[in-house]
């Protein structure tokens, strides 16, 4: 009940980020942790489809395009011009851009790459 992980699973939820648990017996010591972040607010998982389900909507194309946020070489990137010098946490980041997580993180990914911007505590940030 204490591990580092079910730590982290517990103040992933106070933040409504999204935890999913597998639920174990009653009887099995070894699924108290489990069991406890289902009664604290985690997604039950029986099987795949339960967490396809949960991201359906990452795939949604009603979303602006990747390739309109590209990275160039004068960093005209929206996600760029998006940034300041203080962290961003990815989740505003998103909203404000329209764009899906998976679809930002590789975009940030590529800027990161070409050291415009950096991961600073959990959040994003102009590097230059």
């Amino acid at each position: 009940l204490r591990s580092g992980s079910l730590i982290t699973a517990s103040q992933a939820l106070e933040q409504n980020r999204e935890v999913f648990a597998i639920p174990g017996s009653i009887h099995n010591p070894a699924s108290r942790g489990c069991n406890n972040l289902l009664k604290q607010g985690a997604k039950l998982v029986e099987d795949v489809d339960d967490i396809l389900e949960e991201f359906s909507g990452w795939n949604d194309r009603n979303h602006i395009a990747p390739s309109d946020h590209a990275v160039n070489s004068e960093t005209n990137s929206p996600v760029y011009q998006a940034l300041g010098y203080e962290p961003t946490d990815i989740d505003t980041l998103a909203d404000n851009l329209g764009l899906p997580i998976a679809d930002l993180l590789s975009l940030l990914s590529d800027l990161e790459v070409e050291g415009w911007v950096e991961q600073y505590r959990g959040a994003w940030q102009r590097s230059r």
